[in-house]
């Protein structure tokens, strides 16, 4: 599935560059975890809380996924609603600090940029 494969790059990415990451699924045993970068995709998220949350991929080319452009009325507005949700709850999980990254266009489904900004203060505007 398209979550599973970005999970797959951000790990192969995270290992090349040496830093230590872990995949979060169901049979992760949360505690007896070091001091490590978690990733996971973001229906995994749900009900956990972290202290800085990155959202990586978030351009008009990768998300929403492929498979909701071919969609069409309803069923497209639904499944965009869904995704806004699914990007709400894993945006939320954050307690101090969230991170959304994207190349070229930002997806359609991310706030306006003058709404992100003041909702979404970062450091790197500074």
């Amino acid at each position: 599935m398209f979550e599973h494969r970005q999970v797959r790059d951000i790990l192969q990415a995270l290992t090349t560059e040496g830093i230590p990451n872990v995949e979060i699924n169901e049979r992760t045993d949360e505690e007896s975890l070091g001091d490590m970068v978690r990733v996971m995709t973001m229906h995994r998220a749900k009900g956990l809380e972290f202290r800085a949350v990155a959202l990586p991929q978030l351009s008009a080319k990768t998300f929403p996924a492929y498979y909701v452009h071919n969609l069409k009325g309803f069923e497209r507005q639904h499944a965009e609603h869904r995704l806004r949700c699914v990007l709400y709850v894993a945006g939320s999980r954050a307690r101090e600090r969230l991170a959304l990254s994207w190349s070229g266009t930002p997806s359609p489904l991310l706030p306006p940029r003058r709404v992100a900004d003041s909702v979404l203060p970062t450091e790197f505007d500074q």
